[in-house]
């Protein structure tokens, strides 16, 4: 890297455009760059810096801006560089933040940073490369293989830096190599292994997690019983109380006894053997349990045997006792039998009778029948016929037929006996008169039929006049036709006549109102003007109105700019402003009323009241007020030449203060490192006390996570504990139910049988075969077979009942299992919980998590102590060097401030003679540069009002001249409104306001009301005049404007109307017509309609006397024609009924001949004992079924009293049934219990079988990630050297850095050995330092071998000039190993930055040799420092030379 050409513009102390050739600089090699403190050496070497990276060295980079404060405020900072890197030129230009102010308005506007980078060929244009930061850093920095802070270590040397690297501990030496040499890869190389060590750790910890819950479920599934039990026995016993009430079990338990569960392994230690030895005991367990089983349900069985052969037993003496008490009944059922049969046979002999009985019963009811329809026809003609021939003349008043004893008055035969039909005559049938002599009584049928056939001609006369009747209606309907027709023909002659006498009245009236409305439509053009001219002038007002105030406003601003001017400068003007009216002009003293004037004076004539034209007045007093302000800015041009001279007085009152303040705060500093210095190893102290508690208490998190895992445990058991319970509730319900399910399904089951045994009979004969022998009696026979009952049980549904009953009872015997199965778990899950509720637990577990995360915290306060307590440590050292820099800056400000208060003396001096009678030069020059302000304002405020006014006149003249014109328009328009509205023939009134009315109406005056009596009236020119003056204010303006509408609204209104009037007046005229010739039309009518109502009339009456004859005593012919039919009708159905009614009387009498003749040969006494005889099928059927069910019954007891099982039974004693099913009921709970423990130990094994599988694969898992976590740990603390192998106890990337170090002291001594003379030798200590106390902490420590001595010592026991030697051999020999690990850049450009003041002339000659062999290779080095001495051995300079407008560069180069 060579550095050929540097300009800065505007950048640190340099205000203005500065430029340095560093190739005419570099000609000599060896250059020196000096100037005074503060004077901006080191800003060269920070441009520098900020052109190739963006930012500057150290602590300056941190500052917001770079850019001069005394560089104009409108010029930005900016740096260009060329460099060339890698054999190419380029030219880099950057431009730092700064606020650059607002092209408009006031502010400033921040510039962000700019980079714009060039290459410059050696021939050709340059080629631009980028103006992004990212990719101009990105281009740079590769071509130079270093970042910024290793640049600045390697190139610049910045000052105190290489000192402080060499009096530095180990922890700051690694972090500025750190900087310099990359150890990245090797830093995270630790960290990859710390976080790998980590990582495995969490692993073996997940998987150690996963089998301490496996042996966990494995606990819980064994249960505390099986764990802690000595023997199989015990841990057989300790599932439940069976093994203390089965004698059986506990013999089986103790022969399958075992070794202790827990006396041989560790579940921790020897997982997988303590777990197989806990599966053998379960086994053993379960082993006994089925033993116990076996045995039970062997004495289950037996018991079941014995209730089975009790129940059948009692049946079977149940089925004896019931077939003899059966038998008994049977016996006293014999007299039943026989009548039965007796009433049998009597049916049978009914039956031949009964078909005659029928017949004869049907006969009668015929006879009933016609003899009825005969009575109804009869008596319904009787009225036809004559007196003479009625039969009431003949059988008296009794009845229609003497002597008949079943017809009464009601007209009702008498009923059937059984049947209810109707009966005629005794039930011999002899009847002396007999019915034909009952029915010889009424009319003969014959003669019926010849009064028919009279009725019948009769009709056919009279319906020839049918005809007449019909037309005889139609006459009658037209004569009311025209009686009607008469009458609206009235009406309407008379309604004509009205409307004709009234019609010419509304014609005329609607005539003149026509002609109003046309009036009215001429008047429109006439109100539109008006309205158009009365807005325009009403609009002309306004803006004079507005004109008005503004020459109010104007006059405002005036007086105000006027009285703000001092009394010396308006002592001479002509005079004050004017008051304005609304013509412009002003009548009295302007500005004399306000009290306040400022000191204003005015003329005499003035203020005598004279009227004085305002823009005349505005004219003179802004030429004099322009002539007062041309003095103000000549004498204001003369005070600027001051203002630098002003500016710089307080830029040295501000540094002089700035000075002190800085030397107070020198002070303060040094006060507060001193207290920093006396307080921080006491605060180091306390810090690390305080981190090693924190850490003790961080290394209880192991066991706080333990006591977590198991409060989170005992919850599960308590929660599982709680859903036990309720499980095992459910699961007693659900026992309660099945046992009554079973025990109703075993009761329903004996029903079943019992009631197949006692329907025994009707099951054999369903199978009975005809013609082969009863399986019970033998016989061939079954005249009676046994019937079974409806709801009698079948062989399928005892066997569905049985099915039934078991599936119940394996029902209860699985739910009687299950609340086993669920006691034990219960009693399990009570042991594991340990006697806490719920909420215990959950109290336990979040006290267990509240310690855990506090633990957790304070594992993380341990790490930011740590940090804290190493920022301590280097707040000590850096406060302990901050106050030997103190010392020397404290010097250079005292001297700065002598030299600052010289300066200000000098300048009091010279302003005091600029500002005169002012407090000073500023403020003279602010007073005369407000009074010229003031006094511009003043004219501005005299041309307003001059303007304003001159407007204002000209707008009054405007409406002066159009007042007479729109007065003109508006009376015109208001006298068309009024007469297009006013009612015909009256003659309209003025309008209020009008020429008219104000001429007609003396006595009045427009706005002003009635005059005195006294006061003779106005002419019209005054009238005119007062009307003209009223339009010309603002609000006669306005009533003029709305008087114009309303005038324009009355004739619009009015006009409209015109159409629609005319209208009805051609409405009026048409309607006048039509009347008339309605009149004459109706005339016509009513006379053609009088002579048709004659012939109706005469007509109709003729009809009406023919047809009066026909009807006689009948309402209509119609009605009489009607009658004579119905009575034809009547005639003809007596007459057929009665020969009807003959004909079913003699047949009645031969069918119950025929039926006595056959009672008497079936054995009857007669025909009512045949008919008590007879039965209906169903009664025979019943009856015969009684028998046969009375025969089958007998049999069947008969048989059941011969079963030689049933005797058996009979003779046996009865069993004892309730003691066989207590027993069985015993047996079969003991069973159950059995069958639940036996399964409860096969669920224990198969559970602990399973876990035992998954414990073998955890187990599996678990060896590999620990043996992976140990070489981790290993490797990891290998690498921080906290292992025991790293003997040094030195971290990798330590060792990495202390190889560089071990390279840059080799280099170092080197130059070291030239510049001591031989005495001083740099010495790599990798030991740690003496006050270092962390394990891994050495391998960068730095010693000093003095050869005068021959002892090595701290480089903190090095003189001021001794460690500036030392310190520039190592930032020499940095550089050197710094460029060779960047690839071997070639730095053609150095510079060292201070610290040769410290050296003596011996000394110093020896440092400048070694510089002069830094020129070897054409490399240029430059020197910063302010020594005095340097400056005659170094003749290429660049002087750096500062005043108090900044600093500036200049070159001196020899030749």
């Amino acid at each position: 890297m060579r550095l050929h050409r540097l300009r800065l513009t505007a950048f640190g102390s340099f205000p203005g455009s500065e430029e340095v050739d560093f190739d005419a600089l570099g000609e000599a090699g060896l250059f020196l760059v000096h100037g005074p403190t503060g004077a901006g050496k080191t800003t060269v070497l920070d441009a520098v810096c900020y052109a190739l990276y963006g930012q500057v060295p150290g602590l300056r980079n941190n500052a917001r801006r770079l850019r001069c404060d005394h560089a104009p405020a409108d010029r930005g900072p900016e740096v260009t560089l060329e460099v060339t890197l890698r054999g190419r030129r380029l030219r880099v230009t950057r431009s730092p933040v700064w606020d650059r102010p607002k092209l408009r308005g006031e502010g400033v506007i921040e510039e962000k940073a700019k980079v714009r980078v060039w290459e410059l060929p050696p021939s050709g244009e340059p080629v631009f490369h980028t103006n992004r930061a990212d990719e101009a850093g990105e281009f740079i920095g590769g071509l130079l293989g270093m970042n910024a802070d290793q640049f600045c270590q390697v190139a610049m040397l910045p000052q105190g830096d290489f000192a402080r690297f060499l009096r530095a501990d180990g922890d700051e030496r690694r972090k500025l190599l750190e900087k310099l040499f990359s150890v990245k890869i090797y830093s995270e190389v630790e960290h990859w292994l710390a976080d790998h060590r980590t990582a495995a750790w969490q692993e073996r910890q997940e998987l150690r997690a996963r089998v301490d819950s496996v042996l966990d479920q494995m606990r819980g599934a064994a249960g505390p019983a099986l764990l802690a039990a000595p023997s199989g026995d015990d841990a057989r016993s300790g599932q439940g109380e069976l093994g203390e009430r089965s004698a059986l079990g506990a013999r089986g338990g103790r022969e399958a006894g075992g070794p202790d569960v827990r006396a041989d392994h560790d579940p921790q230690d020897k997982p997988l053997e303590w777990a197989r030895d806990l599966l053998a005991a379960a086994e053993r367990v379960w082993a006994a349990y089925a033993g116990e089983r076996a045995a039970g349900e062997h004495v289950l069985k037996s018991a079941r045997a014995e209730l089975e052969a009790g129940r059948e037993l009692a049946r079977r003496r149940r089925a004896h006792a019931d077939a003899q008490a059966r038998r008994d009944e049977l016996d006293r059922a014999a007299e039943e039998r026989s009548d039965l049969e007796t009433i049998l046979a009597e049916a049978a002999r009914a039956d031949r009778v009964a078909p005659l009985l029928q017949q004869a019963e049907q006969r009668a009811e015929a006879a009933a029948k016609a003899r009825r329809l005969a009575a109804d026809a009869t008596a319904r003609a009787l009225p036809l016929l004559p007196e003479s021939e009625r039969p009431s003349a003949r059988s008296g008043a009794d009845g229609p037929i003497e002597g008949d004893s079943a017809w009464s008055r009601s007209g009702v035969p008498p009923q059937w006996p059984d049947s209810g039909e109707p009966w005629e005559g005794d039930s011999t049938g002899a009847d002396p008169e007999g019915l034909s002599g009952r029915l010889s009584a009424w009319p003969d049928p014959e003669r019926l039929s010849e009064l028919e056939r009279v009725r019948r001609d009769e009709v056919a006369r009279l319906e020839q006049l049918v005809p007449e009747e019909s037309r005889l209606a139609r006459l009658y309907d037209e004569l009311a036709g025209a009686g009607r027709r008469l009458e609206g023909l009235a009406r309407e002659e008379a309604e004509t006549d009205r409307r004709l006498a009234v019609l010419p009245e509304l014609r005329r009236d609607t005539g003149e109102r026509l002609a109003l409305a046309r009036l009215a439509t001429s008047g429109l053009p006439t109100a539109r003007a008006a309205v158009s001219a009365t807005a325009r002038h009403l609009d002309a007002v306004r803006r004079r109105e507005e004109l008005a105030a503004e020459v109010a406003t104007a006059h405002d601003r005036f007086v105000t700019a006027l009285s703000r001017l001092p009394a010396a400068l308006t002592g001479g003007l002509p005079v004050a402003a004017p008051a304005p009216d609304d013509r412009g002009t002003v009548a009295g003293p302007l500005g004399a009323s306000p009290p306040d004037d400022g000191g204003i004076g005015l003329p005499a004539a003035v203020a005598g009241g004279l009227a004085v034209d305002m823009r005349e007045v505005a004219r003179a007093v802004r030429e004099r007020l322009a002539e007062w302000e041309r003095d103000h800015r000549d004498e204001l041009a003369g005070l600027e030449h001051r203002r630098a001279e002003e500016a710089r007085f307080a830029d040295v009152r501000a540094e002089l203060a700035d000075a002190d303040e800085r030397l107070a705060g020198l002070a303060e500093r040094e006060a507060a490192l001193a207290g920093a210095q006396a307080e921080l190893p006491a605060t180091l102290a306390r810090m690390d006390e305080r981190l090693a508690a924190v850490r003790r208490r961080a290394a209880l998190i192991p066991a706080a996570e333990n006591a977590f895992n198991a409060a989170c445990a005992l919850l599960e058991h308590a929660e599982r504990r709680d859903a036990l319970v309720a499980e095992l509730e459910a699961a007693e319900a659900e026992r309660r139910a099945a046992t009554d399910e079973a025990q109703e399904l075993r009761d329903r089951l004996q029903s079943i049988r019992q009631a197949r045994i006692e329907g025994m009979a009707a099951e054999l004969a369903h199978g009975l075969v005809p013609g082969e022998p009863c399986v019970v009696c033998g016989s061939t026979d079954h005249p009676e077979p046994a019937l079974a009952a409806e709801s009698m049980p079948t062989v399928d549904d005892e066997l569905e009942a049985e099915a039934r009953a078991d599936a119940a009872q394996d029902a209860r015997q699985a739910a009687e299992g299950r609340v086993a199965v669920l006691s034990s778990q219960l009693d399990e899950a009570e042991a594991r919980a340990e006697g806490y509720s719920v909420g215990e637990a959950l109290a336990a577990r979040e006290e267990a998590e509240g310690e855990l995360a506090a633990l957790a915290v304070a594992a993380e306060e341990a790490d930011e102590l740590a940090e804290r307590a190493q920022g301590v440590r280097e707040a000590l050292g850096d406060a302990q060097a901050k106050v030997r820099d103190l010392d020397l800056l404290a010097a250079e400000q005292r001297t700065h401030r002598a030299a600052l208060q010289a300066e200000l003396d000098r300048l009091t001096a010279v302003l005091d003679t600029a500002r005169g009678a002012d407090a000073s030069v500023a403020a003279r020059r602010d007073r005369v540069g407000e009074e010229a302000r003031l006094l511009g304002l003043a004219i501005e405020a005299a041309a307003s009002l001059g303007e304003a006014a001159t407007v204002h006149e000209e707008a009054g003249a405007a409406v002066r001249r159009d007042v007479p014109e729109v007065l003109r328009l508006l009376d015109a328009a208001e006298t068309a409104a009024r007469e297009a509205t006013a009612p015909p023939g009256v003659t309209p009134a003025p309008e209020p306001g009008s020429r008219e009315h104000v001429t007609a109406a003396p006595d009045v005056t427009p706005d002003l009301g009635p005059r005195g009596s006294g006061v003779d009236g106005p002419d019209d020119g005054e009238r005119d005049g007062g009307r003209e003056a009223d339009g010309a204010t603002l609000e006669g303006a306005g009533r003029i404007a709305v008087r114009a509408e309303e005038a324009l609204g009355r004739l619009r209104e009015a006009g409209d109307a015109e159409t629609e009037l005319a209208e009805a007046a051609a409405r009026i005229d048409a309607e006048l017509a039509e009347l008339n010739e309605r009149l004459a039309r109706t005339g016509v009518e009513l006379a053609a309609e009088r002579v048709k109502q004659g012939g109706l009339t005469a007509e109709s009456e003729r009809l009406a006397e023919r047809l009066g004859a026909a009807r006689g005593e009948d309402a209509t012919l119609a009605a009489r024609l009607d009658r004579l039919a119905d009575e034809a009708e009547l005639l003809r159905d007596a007459a057929e009924v009665g020969r009807h009614a003959r004909s079913a009387a003699a047949e009645r009498e031969a069918a119950v001949a025929r039926a006595e003749s056959a009672a008497a040969e079936a054995g009857f006494a007669g025909v009512e004992d045949a008919r008590a005889a007879t039965r209906t099928p169903a009664a025979r059927q019943g009856m015969a079924e009684r028998l046969r069910a009375l025969d089958a019954e007998h049999t069947a007891v008969a048989k059941l009293l011969a079963d030689p099982q049933l005797a058996e039974a009979a003779a046996r004693p009865a069993p004892d049934l309730p003691a066989l099913t207590e027993a069985f009921e015993r047996a079969e709970r003991e069973h159950g219990e059995r069958v639940s423990a036996c399964d409860q130990a096969a669920a224990r094994r198969d559970r602990l079988a399973a876990l035992a599988g998954d414990l073998e694969d955890t187990m599996a898992r678990w060896r590999p990630a620990e043996d992976r976590h140990k070489l981790a740990k290993g490797l990891a603390e290998l690498a921080v050297g906290t292992s025991s192998d790293n003997v040094p106890h030195m971290r990798l990337s330590s060792y990495v850095l202390g190889e560089r170090l071990r390279q840059v002291v080799a280099a170092a001594n080197t130059r070291l050995d030239h510049m001591s003379g031989g005495r001083y030798v740099l010495l790599y200590d990798p030991r740690k330092a003496a006050g270092d106390r962390k394990r891994a902490g050495g391998g960068l420590g730095l010693r000093v071998l003095d050869g005068w001595t021959g002892v090595d010592r701290d480089p903190a026991t090095l003189s001021g000039g001794e460690a500036f030697m030392t310190s520039l051999a190592l930032a020499l020999a940095l550089a050197d190993v710094v460029t060779a690990e960047a690839g071997g850049v070639e730095l053609g450009t150095l510079f060292i930055d201070e610290g040769f003041g410290s050296l003596d002339e011996d000394t110093l000659d020896g440092v400048l040799d070694i510089l002069d062999e830094l020129r070897d290779g054409g490399r240029a080095v430059g020197i910063v420092s302010h020594v005095g001495e340097l400056r005659a051995r170094v003749p290429a300079q660049l002087r750096v030379v500062k005043n108090r407008f900044g600093s500036r560069l200049s070159l001196a180069v020899p030749g």
